[in-house]
């Protein structure tokens, strides 16, 4: 989508008016936003020219939440979706959001920052970032005690020259292999509950629907609604 499309005034002035304004730049921007998770990656309409992600989710939720169920009418196996994953794979979406940060949805929108508040951050110069990461490496050297060397190789400096790198090489290979494994382990501990939704509801999703806040909502409400469901009818089974 063109980043250019609207400003955040044109949004602002939208909500405002409470969508009378009649700006079909910014219903289609909307439409867009509301795709995230199904043909739409959060990449795809953020950073706007003007405005981030954050700065969309500090607007009106309320009402953005009923532009949302509008575009739900319209699109309503988009709306099935979301229904069929709070029925069958509410726990293994929840699990995907818990992997990025958190399950509560109100933790989005602090986690999400907005251009003000990224323009003033404190801008750190390049060199004093280097130099503080070679601060921050200091301690991990001084983990490995390598003065006993003089006496192993007694003042050889060539072979304490390649101990030397033999043993930074290793410890390198080994911190490599270990970053590895550990991005396979969590590659593997994230649940495919999008080939269960294509194969149920014939939609494509993606892992960026945890960034869609008014999918999430959706799906929450619904979640509400079938535990209500539930506890009503077993207390109509048990004669209560």
């Amino acid at each position: 989508m063109r980043k250019d499309l609207i400003s955040l005034n044109e949004l602002q002035l939208y909500i405002k008016s409470l969508g009378n304004s009649n700006n079909e730049r910014v219903k289609t921007f909307l439409k867009e936003v509301f795709k995230i998770g199904f043909t739409n990656q959060l990449s795809d309409i953020f950073p706007m020219d003007e405005f981030l992600y954050g700065d969309f989710l500090i607007l009106d939720k309320e009402f953005i939440y009923k532009e949302y169920l509008n575009f739900l009418k319209d699109n309503e196996g988009v709306d099935d979706t979301l229904y069929y994953i709070a029925e069958n794979n509410y726990e293994k979406f929840n699990s995907l959001c818990l992997m990025w940060g958190s399950t509560d949805i109100n933790e989005i929108y602090t986690i999400f920052k907005t251009k003000k508040q990224i323009d003033e951050e404190p801008k750190i110069k390049f060199e004093e970032s280097f130099s503080m990461r070679l601060e921050e490496r200091e301690p991990d050297i001084e983990l490995f005690d390598l003065s006993h060397l003089d006496l192993l190789y007694d003042n050889h400096s060539d072979k304490k020259k390649d101990f030397h790198y033999q043993f930074n090489r290793r410890a390198t290979e080994n911190e490599e292999l270990k970053e590895v494994n550990r991005i396979e382990e969590l590659q593997n501990k994230i649940p495919d509950i999008h080939s269960d939704v294509f194969s149920r509801m014939k939609l494509n999703t993606n892992d960026h629907l945890k960034y869609n806040v008014y999918a999430r909502i959706r799906i929450e409400d619904y979640n509400n609604d079938i535990k209500k469901l539930k506890d009503t009818l077993s207390n109509v089974f048990q004669g209560h």
